[in-house]
């Protein structure tokens, strides 16, 4: 577990430091890589008794269609 700062002014009942786990596969450009992780990730809110959980995924695309998603973000 890693501790996570925010540097802007906290709003009241927030505070300036959380707590995160982080999942990383630094380097490794297979997609399936990513799926694992989450896979992982899911399987360690499982093992903790978590539920009712809801998964939501986001993507910038591949090597091929970022370049036309951030030209629509500029």
């Amino acid at each position: 577990m890693l501790n996570a700062f925010r540097y802007d002014k906290p709003q009241k009942g927030r505070f300036r430091e959380s707590h995160q786990i982080d999942f990383e596969a630094i380097g490794e450009a297979d997609p399936l890589t990513d799926a694992e992780l989450v896979g992982l990730q899911w399987g360690l809110y499982a093992a903790l008794g978590l539920r009712n959980l809801s998964l939501q995924v986001n993507s910038i695309g591949d090597h091929n269609c970022r370049p036309a998603y951030v030209a629509k973000l500029g």
